[in-house]
């Protein structure tokens, strides 16, 4: 299967990666469709991808420097 992005994520791209959960996404092709929609929207936001970005170099930092996340005590 080829996959085209089109600069947004949707449905029909995780259709067949979340094969055995579609169950649990909605009855209905067109509701797992406005499951998977809702999950994906916070990620249209910048300001939640800057934050989103923030989290995931924070946990990178303290991976590779462990002695960064340690506060002295006194």
């Amino acid at each position: 299967m080829c996959l085209r992005w089109d600069g947004r994520l949707t449905f029909s791209a995780l259709g067949s990666r979340i094969g055995p959960l579609l169950p649990l996404l909605g009855p209905t092709p067109a509701a797992r469709a406005a499951t998977v929609d809702a999950a994906l929207a916070p990620l249209d936001s910048q300001a939640c991808n800057a934050h989103l970005a923030l989290f995931v170099l924070d946990l990178v930092l303290l991976t590779v420097f462990p002695e960064m996340g340690m506060s002295e005590e006194g």
